[in-house]
């Protein structure tokens, strides 16, 4: 990538065309300081921007990168304004599918979140060294630092987009009641399952871009529309039925979707938990949720990182887990957690037994798996990658599985360990 000289001063982390789709005049635009508890108008230019966000020195030098993202932002402007035009994502050729995953993998680099966390991950560690006092040769980061740490992140574009393609694109729209805000972080990500992360690669992923008060541009891992496609098919008549249909259905047509009565109100309270200080609006009244998020949850008044670093030796708690023990499955296309019972977890005897049902032992029987893992009151306390599965059963009412390496000389060699 080449750096570009350029005299531009004032740079933009949120495209400016994206900010004025929020607009409630002209040219203004209402912002939400979180961290001061205040909403006041504001120019478009001076919104979602940062004097010289985008320079670099080198050997003294002042260079400036914010010409970089100029074709990315005017593909994004063309292909918004295609999408709120045809309110369809049937309008869209697959090159622009292939320009859209490209603008929202850029729109992630480029924001305050992502440069924050890396200073703020670099803390984290040393704070931990320090107590446990390491002497190692450390230094956090300068601000010139991650500002060339970003830079250099977009060598990694390319498996950026490889861990978003594939991912399924859809539209929804707000609830009448209430319009979609944006954020200075604007493109969310989300893990229903208690087990899922919120990496681009995760299964259960849901990336959530919204590109006007009444339009969010959502991006699903392959993995949830199976499991609607499954629950449609097998499941009784339910509102949760109800609400997959027109899902799929959405995906199928290209209009856009809805998420149930609570939308608005679920993809605002992603704008205001995943943003560094800073959301717009064209409205203020918009901002009457954000201050009730923030009065119960301080810490989100200003965010530098979403990642924490667990403490060294200690298994991290997944917070979302339930109690007990739960075994949790990754195939190549699907994803289980099971409650599971009678677990030996020594070295090269990690088996457990599950209730007997014929869902389940049709679809472990079937998973080609890429990974399991054990978790205990939260704790992942187990993990292993390229398995199979032994079966054995005990009784009309339980099965006994025993995990074992897809290589048979891996279990040889810990058969033979055991013996010794």
């Amino acid at each position: 990538m080449e750096v570009i000289m350029t005299e531009s001063k004032k740079h933009h982390y949120v495209p400016q065309s994206l900010l004025r789709n929020f607009k409630y005049d002209k040219n203004k635009i209402f912002v939400f300081d979180k961290k001061r508890k205040v909403s006041y108008p504001s120019s478009i230019i001076d919104a979602g921007s940062e004097n010289h966000f985008n320079t670099v020195v080198r050997n003294g030098e002042r260079l400036n990168f914010e010409a970089l993202f100029q074709k990315n932002d005017d593909d994004l402007a063309c292909l918004v304004e295609k999408i709120i035009d045809n309110r369809n994502t049937h309008c869209l050729t697959v090159l622009d599918k292939e320009k859209l995953l490209s603008v929202v993998v850029v729109q992630i680099i480029r924001t305050k979140m992502y440069r924050t966390s890396m200073k703020s991950v670099s803390e984290q560690l040393m704070r931990q060294f320090s107590e446990k006092e390491w002497d190692l040769d450390l230094e956090i980061p300068t601000e010139n630092d991650v500002r060339e740490s970003s830079l250099s992140s977009y060598k990694y574009f390319k498996s950026q987009m490889e861990a978003i393609s594939g991912k399924v694109g859809f539209l929804i729209r707000s609830n009448t009641n209430e319009d979609f805000i944006i954020s200075d972080n604007p493109i969310t990500r989300h893990n229903t399952f208690p087990y899922g992360g919120v990496g681009l690669s995760c299964h259960g992923i849901e990336v959530y871009f919204p590109i006007s008060p009444n339009l969010t541009f959502a991006l699903y891992c392959p993995t949830i529309i199976k499991k609607m496609n499954s629950y449609v098919v097998y499941q009784p008549e339910s509102r949760t039925k109800t609400l997959y249909q027109s899902i799929l259905k959405g995906i199928d047509t290209g209009v856009p979707v809805t998420l149930g009565k609570t939308t608005s109100k679920f993809l605002n309270s992603l704008q205001v938990s995943n943003s560094s200080r800073f959301l717009y609006s064209n409205s203020k009244d918009l901002f009457c949720n954000a201050n009730e998020i923030i009065n119960k949850n301080p810490d989100l008044a200003e965010v530098k990182t979403q990642i924490t670093v667990g403490e060294m030796g200690k298994a991290p708690i997944n917070n979302k887990m339930p109690d007990g023990e739960w075994v949790v499955i990754h195939s190549t296309h699907d994803h289980h957690m099971f409650p599971v019972f009678n677990v030996s977890n020594e070295i090269g005897d990690f088996k457990f037994s599950i209730k007997r049902n014929n869902d389940i032992e049709g679809v472990l029987s079937s998973m080609n798996i890429k990974e399991i893992s054990l978790f205990k009151n939260g704790s992942e306390v187990s993990h292993m990658k390229d398995v199979r599965l032994e079966f054995s059963i005990k009784n009309t009412s339980e099965l006994m599985i025993k995990v074992l390496h897809k290589l048979d000389f891996l279990n040889k060699i810990i058969a033979s360990k055991k013996e010794a």
